[in-house]
């Protein structure tokens, strides 16, 4: 098994957390530089509560609350709490051939409680919910008994070997823990990782069968009917027997079911209490209609109301003052004679006559008859004028007679035409805001697809139907079997009470004794190779932790007694006493040598997770527990403080495949250098690897520390 990623949302300090790790194989180191009080220990809590539940907390859940410390209860009294980790687990498969084959599969497992704070010091938390998912093409896909699947690969008794805290670990060692409890736990752990337990239950099993088949009948007549009756009592227990799994596997879909339900349910409620987004979607498409049609309308009553001023009755409307001046100064010149021109035909007839209206002569050629002529052309050259001045004097009065109002009720129809414009203004306006409004919900909201989340819902309320209906046959089928098998017993007590010899079923007998055996003698065999293979792998690793000497140094030696004591000896195979004549660093190395010669022996390929391995400890101990460390782990997840990477830059360099730094924002002004302006208490994650810090993880004295560089 190899860590991939893992969030976690709500979980003290981890609010919104993310962590990739690792996966090279040879790069398989993951560092996570964080001080004291920054989540270390949390993350780990975080993680076994994510694979294990309740029991993965401290005192398994009891006292233990996991919602924010500050959480702020004016905005809401209940945190949805959600862990996700991603993994990858090889499995070892038949090859059909004879021989096993390799392949690795990806997983999610993902675990949602709700924590509500009932008063300054009480809250509760509801019974989480826990999912498994497989990565396939069509992407991740539930798993049926996730839990148990877990537990099978990586077994809840496991997870303190695998999931260390510096400190706690020592608990194999020290003192201060009653010798007893140290030896169980030891014991313990030895016997989960090499599997003791599993082929006692299995031994256990087998002799419990040799007792019943030395009690079944040894000689019979009639051996034929009884047979029969045998046969047909065992397809009844097979019946029975693949019921009864049906049953229970469908009480746990159900369960699941349910889960599920509550859990889409509870995504919808939150979704909907921010909006429904196909609805405001909806809202949108149909004010963006509206909008469109009332624009519309609005330029078609522009156009109406341009329409307006291109009427007669509106020129002589707003005309009329100045008609009227115009039709004054013609009705003046009329007056006056001077239109219209009436002189020229008088004046042709008087040169016909050659006679002048004074009696003079108008001879041709005359210089009166000549001054006649000259009045003729100057008056033709001004007719034109005076006939168009004339045109306009009648024009001007006859308009002065039609100007009193517009005609066709112009200035109504106007005045209705702005009001309904003014009308739609004030329509476009409101739905512009309307749409804004709208489209701001859409944004704020979250991307949750709600019609996606009730077709999830209905196919599992669907599905929840098929099971509650299968469930009701099969117990129908079980009431029906249970009937069969109780005639067929009274039948078979019948026949056997008739026999007077029972034959004996030596083969069966023979097949479980055998089988004892084995398994006596493969629990032998671990006992004796594989515990000295501990005890050999820990004391190679210790020794080269601490770089001891076998031959000169004052520590020779660590081997687990008989007792199932972890045990040091010196020169002399003196045995030393760990508390005492063993410093801090070598009681950690001690305690982490252990835990690596049992998950090396045993097969276990799993992260090993360790909380500050390396305190207490400095120079070449600290680099050689590191190294030896990172060598014999299939993953290295460490939590390492600037103290604790000093001086193991290089080896770090050499074999970490991921590096991020940890803070608390809480830590400002005291310790952080920067305000990370959060609201809120929490843990803070940044890119800056082990040689490097930056604005939100930069501590008082980075930037006097030689070997660290700001990142931009």
């Amino acid at each position: 098994m190899r860590f991939r990623r893992a969030s976690f949302t709500n979980f003290r300090l981890l609010r919104d957390l993310e962590l990739e790790f690792s996966t090279d194989s040879k790069s398989p180191l993951t560092v996570i530089r964080a001080e004291n009080e920054t989540g270390k220990t949390t993350i780990l809590n975080a993680l076994q509560w994510t694979l294990f539940g309740e029991e993965g907390l401290p005192t398994r859940g009891a006292s233990y609350r996991i919602i924010p410390i500050d959480w702020d209860t004016s905005a809401s009294k209940a945190a949805e709490i959600v862990g996700e980790l991603e993994f990858e687990h090889t499995f070892e498969r038949p090859d059909g051939k004879g021989g096993w084959i390799q392949s690795t599969d990806e997983y999610l497992v993902r675990r949602t409680a709700t924590e509500m704070i009932r008063g300054p010091s009480s809250w509760k938390r509801n019974e989480d919910s826990f999912q498994l998912f497989k990565k396939d093409q069509s992407g991740y896909t539930p798993e049926k008994s996730g839990e148990l699947f877990v537990r099978q690969i990586m077994g809840s008794n496991l997870k303190d070997l695998f999931f260390t805290d510096g400190d706690r670990a020592l608990s194999f060692i020290t003192s201060e823990v009653p010798t007893g409890e140290k030896r169980k736990m030891v014991r313990k752990a030895i016997r989960d990782m090499l599997g003791f337990e599993l082929l006692e239950n299995a031994l256990s099993h087998v002799k419990k069968s040799a007792v019943e088949i030395r009690g079944e009948v040894k000689q019979f007549s009639g051996a034929d009917e009884l047979n029969a009756l045998q046969e047909k009592m065992r397809r009844l227990e097979e019946k029975e027997a693949e019921n009864n799994k049906r049953l229970s596997e469908i009480d746990g879909e159900l369960k699941q079911v349910n889960v599920d339900v509550q859990m889409i349910e509870q995504k919808l409620e939150r979704a909907l209490e921010r909006g429904n987004r196909e609805e405001l979607v909806k809202q949108k498409q149909l004010k963006q209609s509206q909008l469109s049609s009332a624009r519309t309308r609005l330029e078609a009553l522009r156009r109406e109301h341009g329409e307006l001023f291109k009427v007669e009755p509106l020129g002589q409307f707003l005309l009329k003052d100045h008609i009227a001046k115009a039709s004054k100064i013609l009705n003046d010149l009329k007056a006056k004679g001077r239109i219209p021109r009436t002189a020229i035909p008088v004046l042709r007839e008087r040169l016909e006559m050659r006679e002048c209206i004074c009696g003079e002569v108008l001879e041709p050629g005359s210089v009166h008859y000549q001054h006649v002529q000259d009045l003729i052309v100057q008056q033709e050259a001004a007719s034109v004028v005076d006939d168009r001045l004339t045109d306009l004097r009648l024009i001007a009065n006859q308009k002065l007679l039609q100007v009193s109002t517009p005609s066709g009720d112009w200035g109504n129809l106007a005045n209705a035409i702005i009001q309904r414009r003014n009308d739609f203004d004030k329509q476009i306006a409101d739905l512009e805001s309307e749409l804004k409004t709208i489209e701001s919900k859409i944004n704020e909201l979250p991307e949750t697809d709600i019609g996606f989340l009730r077709e999830q819902k209905r196919a599992r309320l669907e599905h929840k139907e098929e099971l509650t209906r299968e469930h009701g046959i099969r117990l129908s089928d079980r009431e029906r079997l249970i009937r069969e098998k109780k005639n067929a017993n009274e039948e078979w007590k019948v026949l056997t009470t008739q026999q007077k010899r029972f034959k004996k079923v030596a083969c069966r007998l023979d097949a479980a004794t055998d089988i004892a055996d084995v398994l006596a003698a493969s629990y032998k065999s671990i006992e004796d190779s594989e515990v000295p293979r501990v005890c050999n792998a820990m004391n190679d690793y210790f020794l080269s932790m601490i770089q001891a000497d076998p031959e000169n140094s004052i520590i020779r030696k660590a081997d687990i007694s008989e007792a199932y004591d972890i045990v040091v000896y010196g020169p002399q195979d003196r045995l030393l006493d760990t508390d005492l004549d063993l410093n801090g660093a070598s009681r950690r190395a001690l305690t982490l040598a252990f835990i690596l010669a049992l998950t090396e022996v045993s097969g276990v390929k799993a992260p090993n997770i360790i909380d500050t391995p390396l305190g207490m400890m400095s120079g070449i101990v600290k680099q050689s527990v590191l190294r030896t460390a990172v060598s014999h782990t299939a993953q290295l997840i460490l939590f390492l403080t600037r103290d604790e990477i000093s001086g193991c830059e290089d080896i770090i360099d050499l074999y970490a495949g991921k590096v991020f730094t940890l803070s608390n924002s809480a830590h400002y002004p005291k310790q952080l250098v920067n305000n990370t302006s959060t609201a809120n208490m929490q843990a803070l994650l940044c890119d800056c690897n082990h040689r490097q810090y930056c604005d939100v993880c930069e501590r008082i004295g980075d930037g006097k520390n030689a070997r660290l560089t700001q990142r931009n």
